[in-house]
């Protein structure tokens, strides 16, 4: 078989597995979810909070509000294309952005012991 001709079967293979790795994405979610609830509220004072859910099962909410800075609250939940629920939840404030979820890495302890917080 000459070179060309390998190229071309290693391109349709490619482009086949491609496309059936999309079909069954789709078929499990992918761009196929319908809004099942969207609920939205925001006032004067920089107080706002949202949530939403689909059909294919993810799930998303925040809350944030003006605390001498803005401090925010949220999270969300889907399932991955490997079978495995993903749980995110969030607070941002003066600590900065601090995501937990059993999907996150956890860094390790530091050898020494904090002699100040941190704000």
């Amino acid at each position: 078989m000459s070179p060309l001709s390998c190229l071309v079967v290693l391109v349709v293979v490619v482009a086949m597995t491609t496309a059936e790795q999309r079909a069954s994405y789709g078929n499990s979610g992918g761009n196929n979810a319908e809004i099942l609830k969207d609920e939205r509220t925001q006032d004067g004072y920089g107080t706002y909070s949202f949530q939403y859910e689909t059909s294919d099962g993810v799930t998303r909410h925040e809350y944030g509000s003006q605390d001498d800075g803005q401090v925010t609250n949220g999270g969300w939940r889907y399932t991955s294309p490997e079978g495995q629920v993903v749980d995110i939840t969030f607070v941002a404030d003066h600590g900065g952005y601090q995501p937990t979820g059993d999907v996150l890495p956890v860094a390790p302890a530091l050898p020494y012991q904090r002699s100040q917080p941190y704000h």
